[in-house]
């Protein structure tokens, strides 16, 4: 009988956030044609890493001692803003999810480009949600930054990130 430590923050990432990852990314940035079941799918995996990449904050949040977890993307902010961004689009779309929707969601097909996978083949899903200013935020991009910056933080790249004092 094994156990899986999701008390844990480097548990809950290690057994939840990356497989949740993998199957999000690998089926978002497969060569599939982007038709209405790619989308479909590919939407539902994102919803799920959104939903678990924003609790990775909230428990990181609590290990650190902020009092909830806009506080410590705010304290990401600080020192990572572009990462901090993403971790609040995530943030933001996730509580879209769970509660009633008060953003202004859509999506659409993307172009490659070199940052993905591969810049050559079908195009790519991307759903957005425009921010209070009226700017698009591409969710499946601030999805895989929120996962990297976790990622870097387990493996001690992002130090700054200190507990509350």
């Amino acid at each position: 009988m094994g156990n899986l430590n999701l008390d844990d923050v480097r548990g809950f990432f290690r057994e939840l956030v990356d497989p949740n990852f993998y199957d999000f990314y690998w089926d978002y940035q497969s060569e599939d044609e982007c038709d209405r079941d790619k989308l479909v799918r590919v939407f539902r995996k994102m919803v799920n890493l959104c939903l678990t990449l924003n609790h990775q904050a909230d428990k990181v949040a609590k290990a650190l001692k902020y009092e909830n977890a806009l506080e410590l993307i705010g304290e990401v902010s600080s020192h990572y803003k572009d990462e901090g961004a993403a971790l609040d689009a995530v943030r933001r779309f996730s509580n879209d999810v769970k509660h009633k929707s008060k953003l202004d969601q859509n999506f659409t097909a993307r172009e490659r480009s070199d940052m993905d996978r591969s810049p050559d083949g079908p195009d790519l899903p991307e759903w957005y949600f425009l921010d209070g200013s009226g700017v698009k935020v591409a969710v499946c991009n601030a999805s895989v930054d929120a996962y990297l910056f976790w990622g870097k933080y387990f493996a001690g790249e992002r130090a700054l990130l200190k507990p509350k004092t």
